[in-house]
């Protein structure tokens, strides 16, 4: 029984892997888009939108079917619980990816470096988060929930500079805000790592 259940298990961890994956791909090629504004990027962040959906589901009913099959102990809870409430965050992330492609139109050719920076630390965020997830490492988890500080800074000078403009592309502020929704949801996924790891959540114990 417990031997099926850590099949399983791994079957979970491969999913919701390669749900992040796509995540990251999604942010790589919203910043694609706003860079080269000629509409691939935009094309691929669309079309990855759809595969997080696809994926997201997946990762979900692995999780019930872990739940309803299996009989899992207090720690194998805590990874499928988590496994789900990851997976919603990966799924938002996704969206807010494919809306930006849907502003690039409009912001493309205004691109500051902060953005790129921005971009590549809520990917790393979100690398760190699920191999901290796959290795049952909760220091690596710690570590992605702190690069949480670091995207609200370039959240910050991204804003000066884009004031900056003249006339400020609106659009362009819409963009950030949603990488800085991305940081967000990334740290999320981390703190769940935290909890499914040490039973303990933003600081308290559950």
């Amino acid at each position: 029984m417990r031997d099926k259940f850590h099949e399983s298990l791994g079957q979970l961890t491969a999913s919701l892997a390669g749900l992040a994956d796509c995540c990251e791909r999604a942010v790589e090629a919203s910043v694609a888009a706003l860079a080269d504004g000629d509409g691939r990027g935009a094309a691929e962040a669309v079309q990855l939108e759809r595969e997080t959906d696809r994926l997201a589901g997946e990762v979900e009913g692995l999780c019930l079917h872990l739940l309803m099959t299996q009989q899992p102990v207090a720690s194998d809870l805590r990874l499928i619980g988590a496994a789900m409430k990851m997976s919603t965050d990966l799924e938002r992330i996704g969206d807010q990816c494919a809306d930006i492609a849907a502003l690039c139109p409009l912001a493309a050719g205004e691109i500051a470096p902060v953005i790129r920076d921005m971009a590549s630390l809520c990917a790393a965020m979100l690398r760190d988060a699920v191999a901290a997830y796959d290795l049952r490492d909760v220091d690596l988890a710690r570590t992605a929930i702190a690069h949480d500080d670091a995207v609200d800074a370039h959240y910050a000078a991204a804003k000066a500079a884009i004031a900056a403009m003249q006339p400020a592309p609106l659009d362009l502020f819409l963009c950030v805000k949603y990488y800085e929704r991305i940081g967000d949801h990334a740290q999320n996924v981390a703190e769940w790592v935290e909890y499914a790891l040490s039973g303990l959540y933003r600081g308290r114990e559950l």
